[in-house]
């Protein structure tokens, strides 16, 4: 987004050699910031990569501009020769608003989501969002760059991150030390199951990280859910490491179909499992 500066505004030919400037108030940088951030909630493209991390704390985190400088040292060493002479290429960038009853998330859910942490984020005054958005990039670094930049970030043991597609909580700390971990990819992944009068639903959550869509598998008997769900997760490990796969192709020897659930509970596509 185009983000404008000031209003230059001409009085008259008297006063052309001293043009007078209009800044923008707290209340319009304030909308600016949440139209970004709703804008980062929209559901990408195919075969396009999202990873959002949402960092509470206080006013500390309010200057998106001096966030984003913070993080560029990070960014030009990680994606310098991967981006040298291609124009407009996707790199993470920090978008900062009030956490108030106007931002596009529910803060409650998330708090009670956090475990311990949810008293650090019911107090939080800001917050700063870490997000990538475009095609997805060699050796996962959309994933591995805003994680990186995310932890710069989060300088304060008070700073409560969250990975608003796993919904995954940490503090500061522990989230920094998790970056450096041997399992931070297998974790962008999660799996959940819901229990409908069909039978139980397995579900992914975390796939659109890597440009893939999320997998189901629904209206399984419980008799047969044990072993269902060992070859869902070895689906989902297959994918993880494939390539972009859509309604109609094969994977694992199954056909895949279109998902079950409302669109609404997933982030971005979805497939399903026969």
């Amino acid at each position: 987004m185009k983000r404008l500066i000031g209003i230059v505004v001409l009085l008259g030919c008297s006063a052309c050699a001293v043009p007078k400037t209009q800044t923008r108030t707290e209340d319009q940088e304030q909308f600016a910031a949440l139209t970004s951030v709703i804008e980062a909630q929209r559901r990408p493209k195919s075969n396009q990569a999202m990873v959002t991390v949402a960092i509470f704390g206080g006013a500390e985190l309010s200057d998106s501009k001096a966030l984003n400088i913070a993080i560029g040292p990070f960014l030009n060493d990680e994606l310098g020769r991967s981006i040298r002479g291609r124009t407009g290429q996707a790199r993470p960038h920090v978008v900062s608003a009030k956490a108030d009853e106007k931002l596009p998330l529910d803060m409650e859910t998330l708090a009670q989501g956090a475990g311990d942490q949810g008293a650090h984020i019911r107090r939080a005054s800001h917050v700063a969002f870490v997000r990538y958005a475009g095609p997805p990039l060699s050796e996962h670094k959309q994933i591995r760059t805003t994680l990186g930049a995310a932890a710069i970030i989060a300088s304060s043991p008070n700073h409560i991150l969250i990975d608003l597609s796993t919904r995954r909580a940490m503090d500061a700390i522990t989230f920094a030390a998790w970056v450096k971990g041997d399992s931070t990819l297998r974790d962008q992944i999660v799996p959940g199951v819901e229990r409908t009068p069909k039978g139980v639903t397995f579900y992914t959550r975390g796939f659109t990280k890597f440009g893939l869509p999320d997998l189901e598998m629904s209206h399984v008997a419980p008799a047969d859910a044990r072993a269902r769900f060992s070859r869902f997760q070895e689906t989902v490990s297959t994918l993880r490491n494939g390539a972009y796969v859509k309604v109609g192709d094969t994977l694992n020897g199954m056909t895949l179909m279109t998902c079950r659930r409302a669109p609404e509970a997933f982030e971005s596509e979805c497939v399903r499992l026969p």
